[in-house]
């Protein structure tokens, strides 16, 4: 299982990537990354990176019909092992959601 710096990277990567991707206008891109990133070459070679594959794929996101109507929850998820949601009890976390974007 991943550390949790780790986690909290990818997490970054994955919200400044919908954000500059919802961006149509390659300036309005580069200066989103310039003020997201800032002096972080390597997060910005990354995003980058996932936009040009993205754009090779053939904008695969545009063409799934579930993507448009999904939203990024921002919220922190609340529930940890032990919680009881209706009649289950949670016994450990197995993993963590939105990598098979």
């Amino acid at each position: 299982m991943p550390d949790n710096s780790t986690e909290n990277s990818r997490e970054r990567v994955r919200k400044i990537f919908f954000e500059v991707y919802k961006k149509n206008d390659p300036q309005e891109r580069s200066e989103y990354l310039d003020h997201v990133c800032g002096s972080e070459s390597e997060l910005r070679a990354e995003i980058e990176s996932l936009l040009k594959a993205h754009e090779k794929s053939g904008r695969l996101l545009e063409n799934c019909p579930f993507v448009s109507s999904v939203s990024i929850d921002e919220s922190p998820i609340s529930e940890t092992p032990g919680s009881i949601i209706d009649r289950y009890k949670l016994l450990e976390k197995i993993g963590s959601c939105c990598s098979a974007i």
